[in-house]
């Protein structure tokens, strides 16, 4: 599972809750890019959205449903709404999807390498994000 107790209280673990906040990160120079524009009236509650699972860390169950649920509706609408800028979204979708997986206690070797791809291409995909949409 992935519930930490420490005096009773179940918990999000913090390398989950650190998966979110880098998500969280991740959609910041898509708001960058939108900024001044009409864009960012679509683009902020999308990017408010990434960030609702960090405050379900008291509620595993909630915490994994919130990372799932957003992270597929991102992903299947970036590809319609992309003229809009919605697929400068995709490294944030796909680290809440891998966020409810991030615990240590459930490791793999296959999962690990899995994770550590997405995290590597979420980064790449947000830096290229940043160096060619933000403007300067």
């Amino acid at each position: 599972m992935s519930i930490v107790t420490d005096g009773g209280a179940a918990r999000i673990h913090w390398q989950q809750q650190a998966a979110v906040a880098v998500a969280v990160l991740a959609a910041v120079p898509a708001l960058g890019w939108a900024a001044g524009t009409d864009l960012l009236q679509i683009l902020l509650p999308c990017a408010a959205a990434v960030a609702a699972p960090l405050f379900l860390g008291r509620y595993p169950a909630a915490f994994r449903a919130a990372c799932l649920i957003t992270g597929t509706t991102l992903l299947a609408l970036a590809f319609p709404l992309a003229i809009l800028g919605l697929f400068l979204l995709v490294p944030s979708a796909v680290l809440l999807l891998l966020a409810p997986a991030a615990h240590p206690e459930r490791r793999s070797p296959a999962g690990t390498a899995a994770a550590v791809a997405a995290v590597l291409a979420a980064t790449a995909l947000t830096l290229a994000a940043a160096w060619f949409l933000i403007p300067e």
